[in-house]
């Protein structure tokens, strides 16, 4: 019987230490890392152009390659706005997760996706809390080059998806 559970508690060893180990989906993280300067697109009505900005981000891979923590500068409505992105890769789930927060509210934005087979787009999913109330938001991210990555972001407004970001 000691075996049988030490048989057991090895296989679980193992997969504990799988899931543990940062992967190939962690080094296309590691293609946000780095400094960046960013020109912004926000749609408040999506029937009007666009308010443009620039800004800035900074990316760095955290505890040995497992989580890119961004910090974002940038404009909204002519004022100045601070942004932490935290994304990594669950092993265990198999899915990219993300959590942002900043100086426009005090809720953390959580959200999780995939990468498509390319290897170049990252698509999350989650929900949008604040003052309008509940509801889907979605994230794209797209790895263009070493050095141009786009990031779209989709609300959910009034029943009805609408693109509110860009940003380059």
């Amino acid at each position: 019987m000691g075996s049988a559970n030490n048989d057991a508690m090895q296989k679980m060893m193992q997969e504990w230490m799988r899931c543990a180990t940062p992967g190939p989906q962690h080094k296309l993280l590691e293609k946000m890392a780095g400094k960046w300067t960013t020109r912004t697109k926000q749609w408040m009505d999506p029937s009007a152009p666009p308010s443009e900005s620039s800004g800035s981000s900074e990316g760095k891979m955290t505890f040995g390659g497992r989580f890119l923590v961004a910090n974002i500068i940038g404009q909204c409505m002519g004022q100045k706005t601070e942004t932490m992105t935290v994304m990594g890769y669950d092993v265990f789930k198999g899915k990219y997760e993300s959590i942002a927060f900043g100086s426009m509210g005090t809720a953390v934005y959580a959200a999780a996706g995939d990468m498509d087979a390319d290897g170049k787009t990252l698509t999350f999913r989650g929900e949008m809390d604040d003052a309008m109330g509940k509801r889907p938001v979605r994230y794209v991210i797209r790895i263009e080059s070493e050095d141009r990555h786009v990031l779209e972001v989709y609300d959910s407004m009034m029943g009805r998806e609408v693109q509110v970001v860009e940003t380059t």
